[in-house]
């Protein structure tokens, strides 16, 4: 909570200093797409690692079990609505500008946060 009221402040600082200086105002615009990118990157890493993992772990349900066969299809389900969250606000962010596009880069960096944990727990629960 802390964390993110500061992020906040700090957003709302530098607005508030691009607005007196055209050279603060382009810096805090490229500070907003560097962490754009930024978070572009790792979920677009965070999705190839699912893809990657995946394979390995529907193999590993189908030839479970079937009770934990249920359960790792269970968890892939799960891995699946993390991917569209990420894909979604990957695009999201694309089409974002100004401050939206920092907030969306904020909600993609948690959405790609969630997809790693989520992928490195089901890759432990069935190894």
């Amino acid at each position: 909570m802390y964390n993110a009221a500061m992020k906040r402040l700090s957003l709302c600082l530098l607005v508030l200093l691009a607005a007196c200086s055209p050279h603060r105002r382009e810096d805090a615009v490229r500070g907003v797409r560097e962490r754009a990118e930024t978070a572009r990157l790792r979920a677009e890493t965070a999705l190839q690692t699912l893809d990657r993992k995946t394979v390995g772990l529907r193999a590993r349900a189908e030839a479970s079990a079937v009770r934990a066969k249920g359960d790792a299809l269970e968890a892939l389900t799960d891995l699946e609505e993390k991917k569209t969250t990420v894909l979604l606000k990957l695009e999201e962010l694309k089409t974002s500008t100004g401050a939206a596009a920092h907030d969306a880069a904020q909600g993609l960096e948690k959405a790609a946060e969630d997809l790693e944990k989520a992928v490195k727990e089901a890759a432990e629960r069935f190894k």
